[in-house]
């Protein structure tokens, strides 16, 4: 019965490391200043616009987020 146990265990370690490695391996995102109040962030097939308040060279707060896709663009996130 210990012998199954630990079997068992060894079994779902491994699957567990493995599965990990997909995970954290799928998205690899690109982040490009476009200007100072516009980022372009790039994620698998979607990219992202994201729009911040800026004063004097400085980020502020993020006030528009838009998802692009191939067929269209939908915004997230509008102050």
């Amino acid at each position: 019965m210990k012998k199954i146990t630990a079997i068992i265990l060894v079994c779902l370690y491994v699957l567990n490391l493995n599965a990990g490695d997909t995970i954290i391996n799928q998205k690899k995102c690109e982040r490009i200043q476009l200007s100072i109040k516009v980022d372009l962030v790039s994620c698998s097939n979607k990219d992202y616009l994201i729009e911040y308040r800026s004063e004097d060279e400085v980020r502020g707060e993020v006030v528009k987020v838009t998802a692009i896709t191939g067929q269209n663009a939908k915004v997230i996130k509008s102050k």
